[in-house]
């Protein structure tokens, strides 16, 4: 029988709302969903996963239990919500909604964390955090635990922290999740009802996140909007570039909004728009590719490989190794081929 998993999580964000539920409510996924998540990693399933502490620090969080937050099931994950740390100034905590905080010193962090002896570390804090977040990341190292870091922190973007991992044969995965199915795989299918137009569609062309993580503000809206328009705007600059893209504006509650461009020859050159909004179904869909990551994280560091996982970035994540498009049969080819190498793979 496999070992269980032992996981802390950094910042009860929605999207480890929605992986808890997805935890709790195991035995409905795995009977609804033919392909994902992966049932077995190296005799690792859901079942293994062990949350052991929740961090975060926004006072009306910590000290609650999660299980009541979430569900009318109250002894379903009785833990509380633990005191993080914060590296950012009160007025930056102010404009995202943090009006007020619970924090404790690095120190009693490390101690609190290294009782749990944690495997994997989940990062989900918001994107103005990027001091914490290499404090955190500082954590993993400290604790001999793997990292995940689902927030757009471009923490991969550190040779110095990789190297880190590299030494410490702890392994690092990142930045900015994403689920299985990428908007792009969605929109190639909806592409296929415009087939009674003579298009050539020759490749999906580009896609960039316009991220706004709380309340609007007119000066950071003002620069989402004029950055969408000069991603429109590239396609008439470069004429080259014929296909589909797709640029996505993230609003107020991480609601949000997709704009997909086509990209036709000229003298035909026009812009056809679609709006979609798949707000809860995304989240739904990066909790599934979280309760896949942790068990692959935990296999990587039980057999002592560590640093950047640069195969997984490419299929789990935006940014670094996911900027270029990787069609689903693709990505999905390389995960089986990446598992074949180093574990051993249920499906």
């Amino acid at each position: 029988m496999a070992k269980k998993i032992s996981v802390t999580i950094i910042g009860f964000s929605g999207l480890i709302r929605e992986f808890i539920k997805l935890i709790r409510f195991k035995d409905d996924l795995t009977k609804s969903l033919a392909s994902f998540p992966i049932k077995e990693i190296n005799s690792f399933t859901i079942e293994d996963i062990r949350i052991e502490k929740i961090i975060d620090i926004d006072s009306k969080k910590v000290g609650k239990r999660v299980g009541a937050l979430l569900f009318e099931d109250k002894e379903f994950l009785e833990i509380e919500i633990e005191s993080g740390i914060s590296e950012e100034n009160s007025e930056i905590l102010r404009q995202y909604g943090l009006r007020e905080i619970t924090t404790i010193s690095y120190e009693e962090l490390v101690s609190a964390i290294k009782s749990s002896k944690p495997d994997v570390i989940v990062l989900s804090i918001g994107s103005y955090a990027e001091k914490s977040a290499k404090a955190y990341a500082r954590l993993a190292l400290d604790t001999g635990a793997g990292l995940i870091n689902t927030s757009s922190i471009p923490l991969s973007q550190s040779a110095e922290l990789i190297n880190s991992f590299r030494e410490k044969q702890c392994p690092f995965v990142g930045d900015h999740l994403r689920g299985y199915i990428d908007l792009r795989d969605l929109v190639k299918n909806l592409i296929d009802m415009l087939s009674i137009f003579p298009l050539e569609i020759k490749e999906l062309y580009e896609m960039k996140f316009l991220c706004q993580d709380k309340s609007p503000n007119y000066q950071y809206l003002r620069r989402i909007y004029e950055e969408e328009d000069l991603l429109m705007n590239t396609i008439y600059e470069k004429p080259e570039h014929k296909g589909l893209g797709v640029s996505i504006r993230k609003g107020p509650e991480d609601l949000e909004f997709s704009k997909v461009w086509l990209n036709m020859s000229d003298p035909l050159q026009r812009i056809l728009e679609i709006h979609l909004s798949w707000r809860f179904f995304n989240k739904f869909l990066r909790a599934i590719a979280l309760l896949d990551l942790i068990r692959l994280v935990a296999v990587l560091k039980k057999r002592g490989i560590g640093g950047f996982i640069d195969t997984l970035a490419k299929i789990y994540f935006y940014s670094p190794g996911g900027k270029k498009y990787i069609p689903l049969e693709e990505r999905l080819k390389m995960l089986n081929d990446f598992l074949s190498n180093y574990t051993q793979i249920s499906t």
